[in-house]
């Protein structure tokens, strides 16, 4: 019986020289087949046993350093790149991100996806996710204690959906009408008046992780939307939230 090989544990090459035909498995013809699946190999370690589903071990990228052909780094973007110039970097001082006549991007994220899998909205796990994507220095689950004291962290948001807010502007209690009696004012919405609009929680940034963060996008992204874009795909569904500084 045929043992079953796990897709993560897979080898192109031995799996090559397992089913080539017996008068073929000579020396010359079974390097020449490894050789045609290296391409293959490298993609799926890449993809099943290397940084996409375990997370990248590279270290970030250090302006001035050298890099040899083949080794891969942590950009300013939180994006892992291998470099791609045969003859390697001496004192690279280009960030791999606008550099890609020697760098070339092999992950979207240094986080693998199996720990991916486990993020949710839930606020503790949103918190480390955030701390440990920017790279806060955030090494085991945030807050130990009750300082958050140079980290991100999440505040909840009590909600009063009780009473629909139209203010008037002259004075007078809120009220859910859509007008009023005054001959000064106008029967529609609008002339100055506005409706109340909650958060249902907010993130809170350092102001120097905010600002760096900012310095490290690509052109035209801001700081915001780069933690909005990695907050609104683990959000929960209809819930909505802010980002401030402090």
């Amino acid at each position: 019986m045929i043992p079953l090989i796990s897709i993560y544990q897979q080898n192109y090459g031995q799996t090559y020289n397992d089913n080539v035909p017996v008068q073929y498995r000579k020396p010359k013809f079974l390097a020449w087949g490894t050789w045609l699946f290296t391409a293959l190999q490298w993609l799926h370690d890449l993809l099943f046993s290397g940084g996409y589903s375990d997370g990248s071990t590279a270290p970030n990228w250090v302006s001035g350093s050298n890099y040899a052909y083949g080794a891969q780094v942590i950009d300013v973007d939180y994006k892992v790149y291998s470099c791609i110039n045969t003859a390697g970097l001496t004192g690279d001082t280009v960030n791999p991100h606008l550099d890609p006549a020697n760098w070339f991007k092999v992950l979207d994220s240094f986080i693998g996806v199996r720990e991916r899998a486990y993020y949710t909205g839930q606020k503790i796990m949103m918190e480390y996710l955030l701390n440990r994507y920017f790279q806060v220095g955030v090494t085991t689950l945030p807050f130990q204690g009750a300082s958050h004291t140079g980290q991100i962290y999440i505040t909840k948001n009590t909600t009063n959906y009780s009473q629909f807010w139209l203010s008037n502007n002259g004075g007078q209690p809120l009220t859910s009408y859509l007008s009023n009696t005054s001959a000064s004012q106008k029967n529609f919405l609008g002339n100055g008046y506005s409706t109340y609009q909650p958060y249902n929680f907010t993130v809170n940034v350092p102001s120097a992780i905010f600002t760096a963060i900012g310095n490290n996008q690509p052109p035209g992204v801001t700081a915001t939307q780069a933690i909005s874009a990695i907050v609104s795909k683990y959000c929960q569904a209809n819930l909505i939230f802010n980002i401030v500084t402090y």
